[in-house]
């Protein structure tokens, strides 16, 4: 085929499968309304394959938290349930297994807990095609040890770009690179993560318990006035009801800072200004209670911090290499690396830093 005509084919299917099996009667008889995400195990098969399975099975974890977030169910913070997973030495996976579930339920509050093992994430890239594959099993597992619901699911994304020519190939690149990303990882762990709260029973919904309340927030700067550079230090104080997890954010979206819980209701940390932040506004303090019920305090001071490094390289060139092509972010002056994403014949895809 000669001069630049370019052909791509796009395909794309979506797959998903699961089973549920139900104890009808002992969840009808006593259903679970507080329960708790514990932290996916990895099959020691899918370990072995692939040494990432660790953090994909987190990413897993925290999208079926966030599904359980539209269910009638009241579930453990995250952040509360990290504190007591630590406090008891279960953070490391063996020692979690192997306590029963009554302990673990009366360590945490709950009624049941979500147990589950990670069986399952195949990434297929040939360039031409993608396959992504999710399967797991799960256990809704009550105070007494009773298997509420057991769940095995599997869900899958297919699809792939076939590329003949360097017409649009910027755009194509930038399709392939996406499903091929931790964001597709992302967005197929949210399907998923649907599917199996959709699958479990709902147990009648729970009045939620009152708003957790912030009675003072103060923040101290080591300079004097609004502007702050590296180094400036802020001294954050809250204080509320006792045992909530208080959090602080600077500006509207830069980041947040936890505090610790220095007293009963009384909350302490420390910012320090570094090379690269870049915000403006007021300090918030934002709390909730063990269940995620938040409540908020504004701070009266408000700052603006400039301090931000080199920018982001912004130039793109492509260039053809051969029989293939390369897509390059040049640098800004000054900066000391940037990435290039090849695009060898027949459409496979490698990225390296320079």
């Amino acid at each position: 085929m000669r001069g630049l005509v370019a052909v791509a084919l796009s395909l794309a299917t979506l797959a998903g499968c699961s089973s549920v099996e139900v104890d009808e009667a002992a969840f009808e008889h006593q259903p679970p309304q507080r329960i708790a995400v514990l932290p996916l195990e990895v099959s020691s098969e899918l370990a072995a394959e692939d040494p990432g399975a660790a953090h994909e099975a987190t990413i897993v974890t925290e999208q079926l938290r966030a599904s359980l977030e539209e269910s009638t169910y009241l579930q453990l913070s995250t952040a509360a349930l990290r504190r007591v997973l630590r406090a008891r030495g279960w953070d490391d996976p063996a020692a979690l297994r192997a306590a029963t579930s009554r302990r673990v339920s009366d360590a945490l509050g709950v009624d049941a807990v979500l147990r589950g093992r990670l069986e399952a994430v195949d990434n297929l890239q040939g360039g031409v095609i993608y396959r992504r594959t999710i399967q797991a099993r799960l256990r809704l597992v009550r105070r007494d040890g009773r298997v509420l619901a057991t769940l095995v699911a599997r869900e899958s994304d297919t699809g792939g770009l076939l590329l003949l020519g360097h017409s649009q190939l910027l755009e194509t690149i930038d399709k392939t690179l996406i499903n091929n990303s931790e964001h597709g990882f992302h967005h197929l762990s949210a399907r998923f993560s649907e599917e199996i709260v959709s699958k479990l029973p709902q147990p009648p919904e729970l009045v939620r318990p009152a708003e957790p309340a912030l009675s003072d927030f103060q923040v101290e700067a080591s300079r004097a006035g609004e502007r702050l550079r590296p180094g400036d230090r802020l001294v954050l104080l809250a204080k509320g009801d006792p045992g909530l997890f208080v959090r602080v954010r600077f500006g509207q979206s830069y980041g947040f800072l936890t505090l610790e819980e220095s007293s009963p209701g009384v909350y302490r940390g420390e910012h320090v200004i570094t090379l690269g932040e870049a915000w403006e506004g007021g300090v918030r303090a934002l709390a909730s209670d063990p269940w995620g019920q938040g409540a908020e305090c504004l701070a009266a001071a408000r700052y603006r911090v400039s301090a931000r490094a080199l920018p982001a390289p912004t130039q793109l060139s492509w260039v053809r290499r051969g029989e293939g092509s390369e897509l390059r972010w040049e640098p800004v002056p000054g900066a000391s690396a940037y990435a290039v994403q090849s695009l060898a014949p027949g459409g496979a895809l490698r990225r390296t830093e320079e």
